[in-house]
């Protein structure tokens, strides 16, 4: 038995759920945490009409989410859990909470005895808008002011208050750490890839001549993709560069150039993630700022060599190792040398694409949500006796 006396989990993801993207993962996870001896609860603020699995429940029924549209409040965490009622918890509870966690909420939570964990899929805002100000002094040469200090300060004080804190790599404990919260409240964890999401065996393009180097994300400047396009036009390697995500329009108008070049493809949104790697030979992502980034996990267990940043490796493997090159953040030449590097090495290339499979293996969703469970069960066991509640 975990406990003597029964509790319940709560997965909670104050946003609109369609089982893509975050809140794929989201779930992936809770997936990955179920055993016999305990109840996860799932509820997400609104959800897909086609969502009809009886465990996921929303915030604000379906009849009334046009309510949501209709104020904006599909993507205010702030408000739909303002709205969640607390007869739902019970003392010894534990509330797992995605993208938010107000502090009245907070609050309300401990007020039931209910322990407080929070995921944290980024960095924090005052490194994100660090990283973020570099980011965009290198694009265009604006200051970016996307970030106030008020929503820092909101932040700062939302992990105060909760109890534990998942970490998924050691920028995000750093940038957590750095609102003066104990590193003992900060847990090492990683995100994992779903066999089951990659299974098929189409590509997206078929084989070209030359090596295919391929992208998955937004194609904005926060992950980079700029200096991935100019990286790509001064490379002059033969073979093409795929972009898979949707183009930021600041993005398209002044990278055109670099976007409109023949080997330069754009596929828009896919929803065959794994098409895409497929028909790649090198999986590029030189973001600046991230929490996790599952992409660089899923490229990896489909053998592929990556050249990504120091918060691009999603915390798997680091500089140094065999299982892909890590470049600087905005590094133009660095990676253009990668790009060459990978380009004429085909045999580099299969042994590092080799060695990535092989630790991808050891980050499956599965695994992720095992160790997530491992590791609140023995925090709720401290926490327990903090609060003198009995178990």
């Amino acid at each position: 038995m975990l406990n003597s006396m029964p509790f319940s989990i709560h997965g909670i993801f104050p946003n609109y759920y369609h089982e893509t993207w975050v809140s794929y993962t989201f779930m992936s996870l809770l997936e990955g945490m179920q055993c016999d001896d305990l109840e996860i609860k799932t509820l997400v603020g609104s959800k897909a009409k086609s969502i009809n699995k009886p465990h996921i429940q929303s915030i604000v029924p379906l009849k009334l989410q046009h309510l949501l549209r209709l104020f904006g409040w599909r993507s205010q965490p702030d408000t739909l859990l303002s709205l969640v009622r607390m007869n739902r918890f019970q003392e010894g509870d534990v509330a797992y909470l995605w993208l938010a966690n107000p502090l009245k909420f907070s609050e309300k939570l401990h007020a039931k005895g209910v322990m407080v964990v929070r995921e944290m899929i980024n960095c924090t805002l005052s490194m994100k808008r660090d990283e973020l100000r570099k980011a965009y002094q290198a694009f265009d040469g604006s200051i970016y002011e996307g970030i106030t200090d008020q929503d820092i300060e909101n932040e700062r004080q939302q992990l105060a208050s909760a109890d534990y804190i998942y970490c998924p790599n050691r920028f995000v404990k750093q940038s957590v750490i750095n609102y003066a919260i104990p590193e003992s409240r900060c847990l090492d964890v990683s995100y994992g890839w779903s066999p089951q999401h990659l299974n098929g065996q189409t590509q997206s393009l078929p084989k070209c001549d030359g090596i295919t180097v391929a992208f998955v994300g937004t194609v904005d400047v926060r992950k980079g993709a700029p200096i991935l396009l100019e990286a790509w036009a001064k490379s002059g390697v033969k073979g093409r560069l795929i972009l898979a995500g949707q183009i930021a329009e600041e993005v398209k108008h002044k990278c055109a150039a670099w976007l409109d070049r023949e080997n330069v493809v754009c596929l828009g949104h896919v929803t065959d993630v794994g098409a895409v790697y497929r028909s790649a030979d090198v999986f590029c992502f030189p973001t600046w700022e991230e929490g996790g980034p599952i992409v660089t996990i899923e490229a990896m267990s489909q053998g592929l060599p990556v050249i990504v940043t120091p918060m691009g490796t999603s915390g798997v493997f680091s500089e140094g190792e065999d299982i892909g090159l890590v470049v600087p953040p905005g590094d133009v030449d660095a990676l253009v040398q990668a790009i060459q590097l990978l380009a004429k090495d085909e045999q580099l290339r299969k042994n590092m694409g080799f060695l990535a499979q092989q630790r991808a293996m050891l980050f499956t969703g599965e695994q992720a949500g095992k160790k997530r469970l491992d590791l609140l069960l023995e925090k709720r066991i401290e926490w327990l006796s903090s609060q003198k509640i009995d178990s």
